[in-house]
């Protein structure tokens, strides 16, 4: 009886509220003011995730965008064969899907569920652009992580080949001190959920601020 009350308390002529969805599980959603959120809500969605489900396949044409609650999303790129590392991490500080912020209506990258189970909240490519027309302070933060995470990916990079230099000058002068074999598996999709960061674990980074 209580959950009916509580649906019904989060009515309004038949439309639900802000409250009736959990906004308070992203931080991104939680940046936005009372009539962004209230935009949004007719069109999102809660949909459940389990470990190692893929959310997207590089490729694929990119219909919605997702906000997680829980959970993490790894953003996977292939260098070696069907070897997959993890170029950025997304959890309940930002979103995924910003290709469709970018002009580009397919997914560039694989994104799979890692580290547990976990819940986000979706919504259709077909409703976000019009949102956008009507809410342009969404676009705003939204790019602001858009940013964030393209830092991320960078610095991704700049790791990956100061290890490739370290270990190659070891290989050649057996005298130099021998790169620690830590980080080799840094951002390995199989190991992502021990080693790599999110965006919000940066140091002297945080979430777009509207």
């Amino acid at each position: 009886m209580g959950s009916g009350m509580d649906d019904m308390a989060s009515m309004v002529d038949g439309t639900r509220r802000s409250n009736a969805l959990p906004f308070q599980g992203n931080a991104l959603l939680r940046l936005l003011d009372e009539a962004d959120r209230t935009a949004l809500v007719p069109h999102l969605e809660v949909v459940p995730f389990r470990n190692g489900d893929m959310i997207a396949r590089a490729g694929d044409t990119a219909d919605s965008i997702c906000f997680p609650l829980t959970g993490i999303a790894a953003i996977l790129d292939s260098l070696e064969g069907d070897r997959r590392y993890a170029v950025a991490l997304v959890g309940s500080e930002g979103f995924i899907g910003w290709q469709l912020l970018l002009g580009n209506e397919r997914w560039s990258h694989d994104v799979v569920m890692r580290a547990e189970h976990g819940t986000a909240m979706r919504l259709p490519a077909a409703a976000l652009h019009g949102i956008l027309i009507e809410c342009p302070t969404i676009r705003t933060v939204l790019l602001r992580f858009v940013d964030v995470v393209m830092t991320q990916m960078s610095r991704t990079i700049v790791s990956s080949l100061a290890h490739s230099i370290r270990a190659a000058n070891g290989a050649m002068d057996p005298a130099l001190p021998r790169p620690s074999t830590r980080g080799r598996h840094l951002h390995d999709a199989r190991g992502v959920q021990a080693h790599a960061r999110c965006p919000s674990q940066q140091r002297n980074r945080r979430p777009a601020q509207a």
